[in-house]
């Protein structure tokens, strides 16, 4: 449910045990509206230093509504209050921190409008865009959000840095058309970026990756809705000025998807991971092969290339962390990449989850009493770490086993393409991964993820378990830690060291609960 972020935390390293005694509490009460998406934490140069919250609390009066964005520090004493008034049915749809500002969106039903509004962390207002006479298509999907209005899943807004954002939009084209637009800190718009207005393709853009200095955007065409296949193609884009560096198509003999792109800052490489499908096979309507690698500089041009065959490369060497169902992790389900980094010896650390489609026996029993739904739904089952050597060969493959779990699918959505699947689920927030933390410096590297797999191994049960992937010394490690969750909706969060930030939303109690975790180790 987390976007591609970069979090500093050092507590995690040899974890043992939590002792709750020790946890601190802060309690948000009456609230009128809450969207997880609104809450996260604040981070300066990679350290944390505090959490918000922003929901609403009260009618101001007949035609306005009052939010708060409470502002905590490391140890969530409260260190601002800020009361913001918006028209009423105004929608808070997110809220996103770059390390020096917020920016929340807020969507009107009736006006059909979005507005952005910016807040440094005294609570000053910066800046406020607003866009009104929306494109059709993105009216569609603001229809998608409003029927579930505590989805945590708009994710359109990213941070550029701690120098401004991004905003994902569509175009106002008859055809389905992308727009990517560049704001500073106080929201004025600075560049724009977009699928051209007289393209015969339809065009959609997803964005990847982005910092101060880049964004990749993974862009797919197609000639019409009811084309089955599309052309995928990776974009770089300067993100000071908005210009597109370079555009790769997603192809050589095999057709490649976009799983994740990282770019290493001091070498100015960008590092693609995709799967490969049968030569001469279209994309949309086959099972990949396996992994593609590359390595490309800023110009676009090709360093390295490895492809990584399931059968013959990776199946062959996956380990894992303890004993357990063999069959399910050397099946053919392949990996989500949620996070990559470079550690100090060279080597391009991936850290995925594993998913695979499945038949639904709610959804099959559903149909058969003539309910809606898809009778396909997403397996997600066990943690990968792929270690890369520099030359690009595969140094190790390491699963870490955790308790299957299942994302249902909406009507329709059984024939599309596992890889499109995977996003939509990344989106809902229906992946076990949390978060990831990485200390340059030190060469550390850990990666949070849920287990609901609750033994503890001593013969009790904890509510759910906190499963822990480190890399220091070049070694990985992994280690379960359990934690004591009360209400069905909840975010772990990094803190600082020797803690873990838990928020727990209760709906029928309109009540979020923040609290601190004490970590033994």
């Amino acid at each position: 449910m987390k976007q591609f972020k970069f979090y500093l935390l050092a507590f995690l390293l040899a974890c043992m045990s939590i002792n709750y005694s020790l946890a601190q509490t802060r309690e948000f009460t009456n609230l009128v509206s809450y969207r997880p998406s609104g809450s996260g934490p604040i981070l300066e140069n990679d350290n944390i230093k505090g959490y918000y919250a922003f929901y609403m609390y009260d009618k101001a009066d007949k035609k306005n509504d009052a939010y708060l964005l409470q502002l905590m520090d490391d140890n969530l004493n409260i260190v601002k209050s800020m009361d913001v008034l918006r028209p009423r049915g105004d929608l808070l749809l997110e809220t996103v921190f770059n390390g020096t500002c917020f920016v929340s969106m807020f969507y009107n039903h009736k006006e059909e409008s979005l507005e952005l509004s910016s807040y440094d962390k005294s609570g000053k207002t910066l800046g406020t865009f607003k866009a009104v006479d929306l494109p059709k298509w993105e009216k569609r999907r603001l229809q998608a959000v409003m029927m579930n209005q505590d989805d945590a899943g708009n994710t359109t807004v990213f941070p550029l840095g701690n120098t401004g954002f991004a905003r994902q939009s569509y175009t106002k084209n008859e055809k389905l058309g992308y727009v990517i637009e560049g704001f500073s800190n106080d929201l004025k718009k600075i560049w724009t970026v977009s699928s051209p207005e007289t393209s015969e393709m339809l065009e959609t853009a997803d964005m990847v990756y982005s910092s101060e200095t880049h964004i990749v955007l993974a862009v797919a065409r197609k000639k019409t809705l009811m084309t089955k296949n599309a052309d995928m193609f990776i974009q770089v884009i300067d993100a000071k000025a908005g210009k597109v560096l370079f555009e790769k198509p997603m192809k050589d003999d095999n057709e490649w998807s976009v799983l994740n792109v990282f770019i290493d800052q001091p070498t100015s490489q960008i590092y693609f991971f995709g799967e490969y499908f049968p030569k001469g096979a279209e994309m949309l309507k086959s099972k990949s092969e396996g992994i593609v690698t590359i390595a490309f500089d800023m110009s676009g041009k090709e360093l390295n290339k490895k492809k990584y065959s399931w059968t013959n490369d990776l199946n062959k060497i996956l380990k894992a962390d303890q004993s357990g169902d063999v069959l399910e992790i050397k099946d053919n389900v392949r990996p989500f990449f949620h996070r990559i980094y470079k550690a100090p010896n060279g080597h391009i650390i991936a850290v995925g989850e594993q998913f695979g489609k499945a038949t639904s026996g709610l959804g099959i029993a559903s149909r058969a009493m003539g309910g809606g739904g898809s009778t396909v739904q997403i397996n997600i089952y066990n943690m990968v770490v792929l270690d890369i050597a520099p030359d690009l060969s595969v140094s190790s493959y390491n699963a870490y086993l955790k308790k299957k779990t299942s994302v249902g699918l909406p009507a329709g959505y059984g024939s599309v393409n596992s890889t499109v699947l995977a996003y939509y689920v990344k989106g809902i927030g229906g992946f076990d991964y949390e978060f990831s933390t990485f200390d340059q410096a030190k060469g550390k590297f850990a990666c949070v993820y849920r287990d609901y797999d609750r033994s503890k191994g001593d013969g009790e049960k904890a509510d759910v378990m906190l499963g822990v992937i480190k890399y220091e010394g070049d070694k990985l490690t992994g280690t379960r830690v359990p934690i004591s969750i009360n209400s069905n909706s909840f975010s772990i969060n990094p803190a600082k060291p020797g803690f873990v930030a838990i928020s727990e939303y209760y709906k029928k109690k309109k009540m979020l609960v923040y609290r601190l975790e004490k970590l033994i180790y």
